[in-house]
């Protein structure tokens, strides 16, 4: 076995080969790694700071849960963010379907931990007022947007990830990734013309 701290070196690879045989220092470590940046995506999924960490929980736990199907070479960021856009439309079937869960002291979708971008200090309290707003406006559009065009849109705009990445992801084509971005795009552009 090796130290938890050389782990930490480790390619996501590597850590997702160990974590297929069971490893949970691995595990651990690539939850660590990865946890930010997924609940980021459950967060744009879903536009609830509560539902997006139960979401980015439930994603670490399919995760280890179907460890054994992680296929070595394959790489992790694709397979862990199929599962988590997996976990998020699994949710969003749930709720068109049973309603939204109702949970007392949820958090209001501004502050949602560090997610709402955070103003510049040499913005004018007004200025600074508009930026919110218009942060808040664009939040909310892209949680009304198709599944399809929002899971892409949030995984590049969001995660940082390339239009291959997303393929990959989403399981479909560099095309359809890009149409889908576009689309969504222009959607919420024109939502926010509506909004003037």
């Amino acid at each position: 076995m090796y130290e938890a701290a050389a782990a930490a070196e480790l390619p996501d690879e590597q850590l997702a080969d160990l974590v297929s045989q069971g490893d949970r220092a691995a595990f651990d470590s690539l939850v660590r790694r990865h946890h930010r940046r997924v609940f980021s995506i459950c967060y744009r999924m879903t536009g609830s700071a509560q539902e997006a960490e139960d979401m980015a929980q439930e994603t670490f736990f399919r995760l280890y849960r179907h460890r054994e199907s992680y296929q070595t070479g394959r790489r992790f960021k694709a397979w862990l963010d199929r599962i988590c856009v997996n976990v998020c439309l699994t949710n969003q079937q749930r709720v068109r379907r049973l309603g939204p869960v109702v949970r007392l002291g949820q958090t209001d979708a501004s502050s949602a931990a560090g997610i709402a971008t955070s103003n510049p200090e040499s913005l004018d309290p007004e200025a600074r007022a508009g930026v919110s707003e218009l942060i808040r406006s664009v939040q909310k559009i892209v949680t009304t947007l198709p599944t399809p065009y929002r899971a892409a849109l949030v995984l590049r705009v969001f995660g940082g990830l390339s239009y291959q990445e997303i393929a990959d992801a989403l399981e479909c084509s560099i095309g359809t990734v890009m149409s889908r971005i576009n689309r969504a795009r222009i959607q919420v552009r024109n939502h926010l013309k509506d909004q003037q």
